[in-house]
């Protein structure tokens, strides 16, 4: 039944989100590509490019945040190696993991909310295409309008977002390295 959400975000994660993760693999950097899903199996599989700490993307990310470890695209995204949990072969997932897995949550939910009103616009107006760029641009509004709103609400435009401090108070300690 879970894999109904991937119909709701077929859009971005056909032209967008698995695209870049495998371009990653190609000409970013990327050490492995492989479909993972959270340790307990209940969660939908995600394509993920693990990164080298060495790739040029992660040195652009951590140029703007030193401890930059991971982004979600939708259903998968990049993480790099010393970040990876499961990716190393480990029975669970580091802090980062978790954090991101979260943000596949929240992404499933948009996906789904912009999708019926992407088909309420259709059925409304007639605008097939309208409604398929609604739906599509889930992605971008999401993170668009958390940032926007941390913005206005005198915070930070990344750390002080919903959708970041929810990943944050939701994500497992790593016990990895107590």
């Amino acid at each position: 039944m879970r894999y109904i959400l991937y119909l709701f975000s077929a859009a971005w994660n056909l032209s967008v989100c698995w695209p870049l993760v495998m371009a990653a693999r190609v000409i970013g950097g990327g050490i492995n590509l492989k479909w993972q899903r959270p340790p307990d199996g209940d969660d939908l599989p995600g394509l993920w490019c693990i990164l080298s700490q060495r790739s040029w993307i992660t040195r652009i990310f951590r140029y703007f945040r030193k401890f930059w470890g991971a982004i979600t695209l939708g259903h998968g995204g990049l993480i790099v190696e010393d970040a990876a949990g499961l990716s190393k072969g480990r029975d669970r997932w580091t802090r980062t993991e978790g954090h991101e897995a979260i943000h596949v949550e929240q992404w499933e939910v948009i996906a789904m909310v912009l999708f019926v009103a992407g088909l309420w616009l259709f059925l409304r107006t007639g605008d097939a295409w309208g409604g398929v760029a609604l739906w599509w641009s889930a992605w971008p509004l999401f993170v668009g309008c958390g940032t926007l709103a941390a913005i206005l609400r005198g915070g930070h435009g990344y750390k002080d977002a919903a959708h970041e401090e929810a990943a944050r108070a939701g994500a497992v300690p790593d016990h990895d390295h107590d």
